[in-house]
Parts: structure tokens; sequence; C-alpha cells
């Protein structure tokens, strides 16, 4: 089953078995199972060993945090980063993309870091606003307590929850145990947090991809503060972590779930309000990563003329899925290819192994791979290409989104993508075979300003304070930013 099919069963058994009624204290239980159970029904996890940090390095990590936890001093907002978000350089030191380019306004902030990657920490340590604590600590501590002891309640609900899932999914790879071990750590993490918070005192929690951090979320929404989620990723009605339907209406004061949740643009705030769930919670105010490159695009497309000798730059961006298909794919276009081409294919961040990439194209002089860690950066790439490609990525919006055509393969899970090809027809096409995408890059094509806007409103910055404005008061002068030291 894709990824499709099983987030409509997930919604059918939560609905028909009442399955949100079940909680931890005073928590729902399901929404923290919901969107890990979907990722391995569907075999989409990544195998992420190889950019783990070891024990000895979450130990030397975690005497950091005990300083940044001492050094606290209650900040207006307190921001849950990734290490990963650090892909854009300013001089000599590391931006996070989502962000930073708001901390010039915010007076005070704290910052916890989760090292997604260890590949970034370098850019960690030269970070234009420094992370002053990292999960190294929590996770570490959590984890221990998990193994020590589990509420004998949190036995229950993991039998229950199998019972369920069984039902529909009796081959599936999910187990009871991973059931009690997920549920388990929500409960000890949320004791940490609501530590860590007791001791920060934030007005407000800003968090990327709060569907994986329940805990966190939860214990802000005990002390309440309000928790805002920025949009990453593809966020849809089909997606696990956000398509609840309309009779989980009645639970959603026991959902670990954000209070607001600022998206990109008005198709995403169309399309997460169409299941009858969320409504008042969804703000569309742009991405301020994606607003910084579309001055650059005006600037770099307008000096730009493409002839039939011009090398045609399509940029790749990798899943981590379906590798062998993927490099057998570009292998055949670029042997056929009939126009001049540039390609650059960009990993996944969570991609640690590049070593298919790099032996299957040694001989191809015009394909160069660029790890997530390296420069440039997608953007930088996107900024400048002229095609697009991708399985199932929201890269597919943010090229639209720079006015740059994009092109789905016809990989894993690609069908999640194919409703953007009658949205944006012209701009979004799917190719089902090398031959057709090089029939497709020899035509010239530049995506309207409309279209661009629709994902990705324009004016994040402004569109964002105006929101903080309300919530802080006169803490935000919009007038008079500053920058880092």
């Amino acid at each position: 089953m894709d990824l499709l099919e099983i987030n409509a069963l997930l919604q059918d058994i939560e609905t028909n078995q009442e399955l949100l009624r079940m909680k931890i204290g005073l928590w729902s239980a399901w929404p923290i199972l919901r969107f890990n159970l979907a990722a391995l029904a569907s075999n989409l996890a990544i195998d992420t060993s190889e950019i783990r940090l070891s024990t000895i390095e979450h130990i030397s990590h975690s005497f950091h945090d005990a300083a940044g936890f001492l050094r606290v001093k209650h900040p207006h907002i307190l921001l849950y980063v990734a290490s990963s978000n650090r892909v854009e350089q300013k001089k000599d030191r590391y931006k996070d993309i989502i962000f930073d380019e708001l901390l010039r306004y915010i007076p005070t902030y704290f910052k916890i870091e989760n090292i997604n990657n260890k590949f970034y920490l370098e850019r960690s340590q030269r970070a234009l606003y420094p992370s002053q604590m990292t999960t190294s600590g929590i996770y570490m501590i959590s984890n221990l307590l998990s193994r020590l002891r589990r509420p004998r309640s949190i036995d229950r609900l993991a039998d229950s929850f199998f019972a369920s899932i069984q039902m529909v999914m009796p081959t599936s790879k999910i187990s009871r145990l991973h059931i009690r071990k997920v549920l388990t750590s929500f409960y000890w993490r949320k004791i940490l947090y609501r530590g860590l918070l007791h001791r920060v005192k934030p007005r407000i929690l800003f968090l990327q991809t709060a569907y994986m951090n329940h805990a966190l979320v939860a214990a802000a929404k005990e002390m309440n503060i309000k928790v805002v989620e920025f949009q990453h990723g593809i966020i849809d009605r089909h997606h696990p972590g956000y398509s609840w339907t309309s009779p989980a209406v009645v639970y959603k004061n026991h959902m670990p779930l954000p209070d607001l949740i600022y998206v990109y643009g008005d198709y995403w705030q169309d399309e997460l309000s169409v299941n009858g769930f969320w409504n008042k919670e969804l703000r569309s105010v742009g991405s301020l990563h994606l607003d910084q490159f579309r001055l650059q695009h005006v600037s770099l497309t307008s000096n730009n003329s493409i002839s039939s000798n011009t090398p045609r730059k399509i940029v790749v961006t990798t899943q981590a899925l379906d590798v062998d298909r993927l490099i057998s794919f570009f292998i055949e276009f670029n042997k056929y290819a009939t126009l001049p081409v540039e390609l650059f294919i960009k990993l996944h961040p969570r991609e640690s192994n590049r070593q298919p990439y790099d032996t299957a194209f040694r001989d191809h002089a015009n394909i160069h791979i660029i790890a997530g860690h390296e420069a440039p950066s997608t953007f930088e790439l996107l900024s400048s290409c002229d095609y697009h490609a991708s399985i199932h990525s929201t890269c597919h919006y943010e090229a639209l989104g720079l006015g740059k055509p994009t092109i789905i393969l016809p990989f894993t899970n690609h069908e999640r993508i194919l409703p953007l090809c009658e949205q944006a027809r012209g701009y979004a096409l799917l190719v089902r075979t090398p031959a057709e995408m090089n029939q497709i890059i020899a035509q010239n094509r530049s995506v309207p300003h409309n279209i661009s806007t629709y994902y990705f409103r324009d004016g994040a910055v402004d569109n964002i304070l105006k929101e903080l404005h309300h919530e802080l008061g006169g803490v935000i002068d919009i007038r008079n930013p500053v920058d880092p030291q």
C-alpha cells in the first residue's frame, strides 16, 4: 500500500474505533503514534544511522546543555530548531532558514537544537544565531527512564492500538513493542520538557514538524505557552500528521497539536481545511527562505538568454528512495539527451551514502553530485536552473514558487504529487520515461507569478511579524531590526 491508502485506513479506524478517546494523562495518545505508524507501514522510513551522534557525542553535548539551561533568562520566544536547517551562509556564519530572519526583530529568544544530522555540527558552531541547548540531554535521560520504568497504563494502550492496526494491516511491520516504546518516550519526554519550560518561561514556542514533537507541544500547552508551528515540507489533506477529519474535532482540546500553523500560502491553507478539522489555526504567511531567493531569481532570469547551444540546467533533489531506479533513469536520459545538459543531483539532508551516485556517474562529466550538507544549497541551485525534478518533495512546490517548472519522476510515492499536474498545468509535469523528459526540457517555460504566489505568499517577514505583534504587543519593533553581532 502507498501512503495515501495507509492514511485513509488510519482515518477509518480512528473514527470507527474511537481511538482518539484513549489518553496518556491529559492527552489523546493516538496522535503520538499516527505519523510514526504510517511511515513504518509505507516503508518510507530512512536509515539515519550514519548521521546520528554516538553515545559519547551525546554525553558531550549534554554538558553544554546543562550550562545553557542554567544561563537562561525568561525569553519571549523559545525556538525548537534542527541542525540541518542551517543551509545558507552569510559571510562566515550559517543561517537557519526557518527562523533566523525573524530573530532580528525579537528582543530575547532561547534556542534548543535537535542535532538531526551530525554533518551539520560545524555549521552549528558557526551559527549566525547560536543555540543555547541541544536535545541530547533530554533524549538520553528520557531513553534511560523509558528502559527503567513504563507505566502499566501504556501497556494497555499499546495492546489496544496494536489490535486495531492488526485488523486492517495484518502484514505490516508495526509491532506491539514499537508502540510501547513510542508512547513511553512521550511520557518521559513530556515530564522533562515541563521542567525545561518551567525554567525558561517563554511566551511562545516556535517549532516545525509538531507531529514528531508531541511531548514538547503537550508540555507547552499544559503551561499555557502558545505553540506556533512553521510549515516544513508538504502538509496536505493526506499527510498523516495533519489529515484529521471532522469527527476528531470533539477531541481537539485533548490532542497535542499546535495552536497556530504558519503555512507557506493559500494553497496549503485550502488543503488543510478540506477535511473539516483545521480552521482558525491556519495562517497563510509565506516562506522567509523563499522570499529571499525570489529577488535573486528575478535578477538571474532578467540577464539569462537561452539558445540551443546553452546547456539546460536541471536540478534533481533526491528522497533517499528508489536510488537504483533513479540512477538508471538519468544514465539513460543523459545517454540520449538531444540538448546539452548540466545535471545537478542534490542529495536529501538525511541521505548519508553518496557512493552509489559517485560510482554510477563518475564517467559523466556533466552530472554533479552534491551532498545535502554541501554547497551550493538547494535554493541556490533552484534559483538558477531551467527545470527541477524529484519524486515527491516540497522542492516541487518551491521550484514553482521560484518560477521554475518541475518534473515528477515515476517512482515510489510519486502519486502523492500528481494533483499538482492539474493545479499547475503545463508547469508541473509527470514524466514516465527518459525520452519524455528530453522532450519536455527542450521547451522554455516560466511559471506565472499568480501560480508562484498561490503556493508561497509574498512578504513573509511582514506577514509573520504582524501575527507576532498581536501575540507579543509592543515587544516587536518592525522598523528597527537588529543584526547579530
